[in-house]
């Protein structure tokens, strides 16, 4: 049994239908796939720098209304109404651009004041300005406080002529005692 097998030429010949390497489409492809990559990272990137710039300016704002309030409870800023008041008069370490209102209300309780301190930059500076309010509740200084048992008049009065009639050294056993 013979069989007869065809033999293929052999050519030095390289194939003309098989090439290494990338297409055309395969690059532009990779290319599309890379850049549409690099975009969204890049935008990723801008809107976290967005968000820490915004994050600093809110606790700066922080910062600039409970300094505020401190220096509204220690009594070295008046206790009035203000509006639109830029913050390099209270704090010169403060950028230009800062402005806060204090907004002062009665509440129901008698002796609390409302204060309301709002920290916020100027619009016409800022593309996205912050703003931010804080409240505390403060003990209205006009009004007087009372112990119980004791009267606003005369009480008070004669505790402290007592007290200041006696000679430097000496006591005279009724400071601060009132009437008996």
């Amino acid at each position: 049994m013979f069989t007869c097998e065809k033999k293929l030429p052999t050519s030095n010949k390289p194939d003309r239908h098989r090439r290494d390497g990338f297409t055309l489409l395969e690059v532009l492809l990779a290319l599309a796939i890379l850049l549409t990559s690099l975009a969204a990272i890049g935008q990723l990137v801008f809107n976290a720098y967005q968000n820490a710039l915004r994050v600093k300016n809110l606790t700066r704002a922080q910062l600039i209304c409970e300094g505020i309030l401190a220096e509204l409870n220690a009594g070295s800023l008046p206790l009035e109404t203000i509006a639109d008041a830029p913050v390099e008069d209270i704090d010169d370490t403060v950028e230009p651009g800062w402005l806060y209102s204090i907004d002062i209300g009665e509440l129901d309780t008698n002796g609390l004041l409302s204060v309301r301190v709002t920290v916020y930059q100027d619009p016409s500076l800022f593309a996205r300005p912050v703003e931010l309010t804080l409240t505390q509740w403060m003990i209205d200084p006009t009004v007087e406080f009372v112990q119980p048992g004791e009267t606003a008049g005369s009480e008070g009065m004669e505790s402290s002529a007592t007290s200041e009639s006696a000679p430097s050294g000496e006591s005279t056993g009724q400071e601060g005692t009132g009437s008996r």
